[in-house]
């Protein structure tokens, strides 16, 4: 059998609180909101877009975060996301019911606990280190809440 590559992009979106956007997938399992890649489109168009019909949020990308992940789906079918990290321009969150059946900003911590996932919880490692290492300055060009 042919082995079939997917690929997805998604933001883990902080809001100006320091809150991490969780979603629940109809799945039952925690995650950010992320989604297919379709033809001609670029990683990052794939993610704002992916954010926008899940959540009904627009978002900003930082710069200089992008952490990809890999796995097996059905334990055969090798998939690829690529995560962004970004702020989202409000906290209005519309659940797209057709794929996410809850939605919760929680802090870092608290994040971490709720994420089904263990790869998940790393890549939340990786952006609340990250955000830590921005100054007031690279936290100041994004849009506030």
């Amino acid at each position: 059998m042919k082995k079939i590559n997917e690929k997805s992009c998604g933001i883990i979106l902080i809001d100006d609180e320091n809150q991490y956007l969780l979603v629940q997938l109809l799945a039952g399992h925690w995650d950010f909101p992320k989604g297919h890649v379709e033809q001609g489109e670029t990683e990052k168009e794939t993610a704002l877009r992916e954010v926008l019909e899940e959540t009904g949020l627009q978002a900003t990308i930082f710069p200089d975060f992008r952490e990809r992940v890999t796995y097996l789906v059905k334990g055969y079918i090798p998939k690829e996301v690529v995560y962004f990290l970004g702020r989202p321009h409000s906290t209005d969150v519309k659940i797209q019911v057709e794929e996410v059946s809850d939605f919760a900003f929680l802090p870092y911590e608290a994040a971490r606990k709720r994420l089904t996932f263990e790869t998940n919880r790393k890549l939340l490692d990786k952006a609340q280190a990250f955000v830590e290492s921005l100054n007031e300055n690279e936290m100041s060009c994004f849009p506030e809440l």
